[in-house]
């Protein structure tokens, strides 16, 4: 998570002031360095993504990406943590492809514009047909 689109995405949920001012030192105090052979690389501030296992973590993540679920899609949406799961369903199955495509470019732009990555190792597309004639992708 991109620490200055996550504090425009607070401002949008009404933190402000003082309490922004917090997170803000939250999210910019931290710190990496790489030690190699017992030689200490310089330290470089860390821009992106929030501290593992802290408190404020899994809340800063779902206000991030809490628009996602506003997208314009044929698809329904579920999440859980950080998993999503987009569900779409079409009695023609081109017609069904053509509205996931959609979804997919909507979904995608929303990534490179929230500067987010899809991990494609962990995605995946299943088509079923359930009993009757509808046909369901689940991405």
């Amino acid at each position: 998570m991109n620490h200055d689109i996550l504090l425009s995405k607070l401002e949008s949920f009404n933190v402000k002031g003082l309490s922004l001012q917090i997170i803000a030192s939250f999210l910019r105090g931290c710190h990496q360095f790489v030690s190699l052979n017992s030689m200490l690389f310089q330290t470089l501030p860390i821009k992106v993504g929030v501290p593992q296992g802290s408190v404020l973590a899994p809340t800063l993540f779902q206000i991030f990406i809490d628009d996602i679920f506003r997208l314009p899609i044929s698809s329904s949406s579920y999440a859980y943590a950080d998993d999503t799961v987009f569900i779409c369903g079409h009695s023609h199955p081109h017609s069904l492809e053509n509205l996931c495509n959609n979804d997919l470019l909507k979904i995608s732009d929303w990534c490179l514009e929230n500067k987010m990555t899809i991990n494609v190792k962990k995605s995946h597309f299943l088509s079923f047909k359930s009993k009757g004639t509808q046909f369901n992708f689940t991405i």
